[in-house]
């Protein structure tokens, strides 16, 4: 009889318990969970990086048009797909030495569509005649 109860005790101790098992599904389930999150989380960040740049490239092109302020005050178009608006603004203007023409310093802001999240705006000064 003393044989079976060291038996049964060492049985006991010998594997895991249905409890300890389950405990430790559900921590590694809770870990896949949280780096799941994370991936998709980090997807999200990088495809608004990326559209936040292809509108930041949007505005330089538009910027680096011929500016004209006799164009009119608002101009807006579309490049790749991505609508833009372009509003000057005279802030002041001044004669050059030179006797030509006059010279306005114009507050520019290009607004560029983000899908999927607020518009990009560039603001910047600009020289042109008037």
């Amino acid at each position: 009889m003393v044989r079976r109860a060291a038996f049964s005790r060492h049985s006991r101790d010998a594997g895991f318990v249905l409890v300890e098992a389950l405990v430790a599904v559900a921590i590694l389930a809770a870990i896949g969970g949280l780096v799941a999150r994370h991936l998709v989380d980090t997807r999200q960040m990088e495809l608004r990086a990326q559209n936040v740049m292809k509108a930041r490239l949007v505005a330089d092109a538009v910027l680096a048009s011929a500016f004209d302020p006799a164009d009119g005050a608002s101009q807006s178009g579309a490049i790749d797909g991505r609508r833009w608006v372009l509003d000057m603004a005279l802030e002041r203007s001044a004669s050059p030495r030179d006797g030509g023409a006059p010279l306005g310093l114009y507050d520019v802001r290009v607004t560029v569509e983000v899908p999927g999240d607020k518009p990009l705006a560039i603001l910047t000064r600009r020289v042109g005649r008037l």
